[in-house]
């Protein structure tokens, strides 16, 4: 086997058992096709022997670029055309949205798994929502109008007294990675926000918000326990997420909802989430993704939800996933129904042990809250 590293990742090329005692070769990951990078092996192979690629059993089509079919995980074989047999074509999810994109956006179901390996394509996948509750747009388009013409009345509801409703305007985002400078657009949008701390109490007439925020937060906590547990041993150390994986709703009691209200030409800059994994449903286009030096719009297909990775989800996975860089853009007036799974704040974040590589560049633990607070303050310190 031959491993060698390029500018688009690592390329890890497996020759069959007659081609294996040819001279050992090294290629640069491609950017081009199958058959492009066939004909780089036959050259430094020095062989007329017609080839053909594999991964995982399917035969690589060579007309796709290696970029579409091809993860860094990933063992490439190579063997002789008359060797393989049967060719089995290896298909592609169509990347609803993320046209360009080199890794198309997964569609999966709630109760398939498989969401970490979904997930590592691109940091973004597509959710079936037919199992979602109705995120009621009416009704919070009603609310903001509430807030917005008649805020005294507004400011009485009990749960807006009580703090359980908040409502903002915007969130002026300057930076939200860290060491990293970009330029700024002002945000221009009105939030509402729920945490889980308020979840026990009474809301009366908005009783709706809640019911339904505890809703989906169960069904992502036994989407994240079913996927991280396969992935955590017992020796995970205590006071770490991947110790706490099997508890119940404390692990996660940072988590909060959001519902944004976005005015025509509202935006949000660029920025990756704090938690775990967000989920996000909306009335009209907007989310855009940077993947693969681009922006991509992400637009689900119809009856689909998205769902991506945050910076805790990228650090458990020691960056298998990465936490999806996203804004959105100015454009015509939408709403966003946000849910945002996060630890609770004294929780010690850090790569679950199968993922760990113990070569000096592993992620370093941080305790979520400690996180929080320095993201939030690159977030809205003047540049």
């Amino acid at each position: 086997m031959t491993t060698s590293s390029g500018s688009t990742g690592r390329l890890r090329l497996k020759l069959c058992p007659s081609l294996s005692a040819t001279p050992r070769i090294v290629l640069r990951r491609p950017d081009g096709t199958v058959a492009e990078f066939l004909d780089m092996v036959q050259t430094q192979l020095r062989s007329d022997v017609s080839l053909a690629c594999f991964v995982d059993g399917f035969a690589l089509p060579r007309s796709e670029l290696i970029c579409h079919v091809l993860r860094d995980d990933e063992v490439l074989l190579v063997k002789e055309a008359e060797e393989t047999g049967p060719r089995l074509k290896r298909q592609r999810v169509a990347p609803f949205g993320l046209t360009g994109c080199p890794s198309s956006v997964p569609c999966i179901d709630w109760a398939d798994g498989g969401l970490l390996t979904a997930l590592s394509a691109c940091g973004a996948v597509f959710v079936r929502d037919d199992s979602l509750p109705d995120p009621d747009f009416v009704s919070w388009q009603g609310l903001w109008q509430q807030a917005l013409e008649d805020h005294r009345s507004f400011r009485r509801r009990p749960a807006v007294l009580n703090r359980q409703l908040r409502f903002s305007k915007g969130e002026d985002l300057l930076r939200t990675r860290v060491g990293e400078a970009k330029a700024h657009t002002p945000d221009i949008r009105y939030n509402f926000g729920v945490g889980v701390d308020v979840m026990s109490r009474d809301w009366d007439e908005l009783s709706w918000i809640r019911d339904g925020f505890d809703s989906v937060l169960q069904m992502l906590m036994a989407m994240m326990k079913s996927e991280l547990a396969s992935a955590t041993d017992a020796e995970e150390p205590e006071n770490t997420l991947g110790s706490k994986v099997l508890l119940d709703c404390e692990s996660w009691a940072g988590s909060r909802l959001r519902h944004s209200v976005y005015p025509p030409n509202g935006s949000c800059t660029e920025h990756t989430d704090y938690g775990v994994v967000t989920l996000q449903q909306s009335t009209a286009p907007g989310l855009e993704a940077y993947v693969a030096g681009s922006w991509q719009s992400l637009v689900p297909p119809p009856g689909h939800a998205v769902l991506f990775a945050g910076d805790m989800l990228e650090i458990l996975t020691n960056g298998k996933v990465p936490a999806l860089v996203h804004r959105v853009t100015p454009g015509g007036s939408r709403q966003s129904h946000i849910i945002f799974l996060q630890p609770d704040r004294n929780t010690i974040v850090q790569p679950l042990r199968p993922f760990l590589r113990h070569d000096g560049t592993d992620h370093m633990p941080v305790k979520y809250g400690e996180w929080h607070k320095r993201k939030t303050s690159l977030a809205f310190q003047k540049p």
